[in-house]
């Protein structure tokens, strides 16, 4: 649970940074950062060692 806690803090700031920074719109900023979240939440239970 701690991981798909932690990858949804690496979304949501990801998010903020595409839509502030890059001056992304709301749409395309989520798709990227969906794929951002995934990889983050995978690796991280791949890291840890997965449900059991």
């Amino acid at each position: 649970m701690m991981a798909g806690a932690t990858a949804l803090c690496v979304y949501s700031v990801v998010v903020c940074h595409l839509l502030v920074r890059a001056r992304l719109r709301a749409a395309p900023a989520t798709l990227l950062s969906l794929v951002v979240w995934m990889i983050v939440a995978v690796g991280l239970l791949i890291l840890v060692g997965g449900p059991t």
